[in-house]
C-alpha cells in the first residue's frame, strides 16, 4: 500500500490518470445503477425484507467508491512529489483561495528537472502501469 504513494508522476501521466479515474467512477456507478434497477422490486428494509441483493449492492457500491479514491489520492501525492512538495500538501485543497493556486500548480506547474528527495525525474512517456503504481 505504501508503494502507491512513493515516487513521482509528471503532468501527462497525472492528467491521463485523472481522466482514467473519472471513467472508472462513471462505469462503476453505471454498474451500481444496473444492479439497482435489476433489484428494483426487492425491498431493503432491514431486518424485515432484507435481501442478499441489497448486501451485494452495498458492497459493490463501497468498493467502487473507496478504491478509486485511494488510487486517485496516490496520483495527486505523486504529482505533488514531482513538483517538490510533500504529500501532506494535499490538504491545501480545503483552504479557501489557496486551493486555486494549489490546483493550478497540480495541472500546470512543471515538475523539478533534477532528482529530488522523492525520486528520479519521471519518464515523459504515458504509462498506465506508472499511473496505477504497478511498475516494480
Amino acid at each position: 500500500m505504501s508503494r502507491l504513494f512513493k515516487g513521482r508522476l509528471n503532468r501527462k501521466n497525472f492528467l491521463v490518470g485523472i481522466i482514467f479515474y473519472v471513467f472508472v467512477y462513471l462505469c462503476g456507478f453505471g454498474i451500481v445503477e444496473l444492479i439497482n434497477s435489476m433489484t428494483l422490486s426487492v425491498s431493503c428494509n432491514y431486518p424485515d425484507n432484507y435481501s442478499v441483493f441489497c448486501g451485494i449492492t452495498a458492497v459493490i457500491y463501497l468498493a467502487i467508491l473507496i478504491l478509486p479514491i485511494i488510487f486517485s489520492y496516490s496520483i495527486v501525492v505523486r504529482r505533488l512529489h514531482d513538483i517538490g512538495w510533500s504529500g501532506w500538501s494535499f490538504f491545501l485543497i480545503f483552504v479557501p483561495f489557496v486551493n486555486i493556486y494549489y490546483l493550478f500548480s497540480l495541472y500546470a506547474k512543471r515538475g523539478q528537472d533534477k532528482e529530488n528527495k522523492y525520486g528520479k525525474t519521471p519518464n515523459s512517456q504515458i504509462s498506465l502501469k506508472k499511473i496505477l503504481a504497478l511498475d516494480f
